[in-house]
């Protein structure tokens, strides 16, 4: 299966409208809420969602310090199968 790069953003989940983001909240170092606006002027649906790192596809080339604890990195880091 070939994959596409795509552009960061997502579709309205009633339409499927590409939707705008227009707020975006840092939650913890790992995760983030972006506030979503649907395009479609018939629609207008708003919605949260959440983005978290899921899983590592490929280790850190960093080696692991206290100074990097609580940063993305060091949870993918962390994350590494042993």
């Amino acid at each position: 299966m070939r994959h596409q790069a795509f552009a960061n953003g997502t579709n309205c989940p009633v339409c499927g409208t590409r939707c705008s983001s227009i707020r975006a909240d840092q939650l913890t170092p790992q995760v983030r809420e972006v506030t979503y606006l649907c395009r479609n002027p018939k629609c207008t649906c708003q919605f949260v969602a959440s983005i978290a790192p899921v899983r590592v596809i490929m280790p850190s080339q960093l080696p692991p310090t206290a100074a990097l604890q609580g940063t993305p990195t060091a949870f993918l880091s962390a994350a590494q199968p042993a």
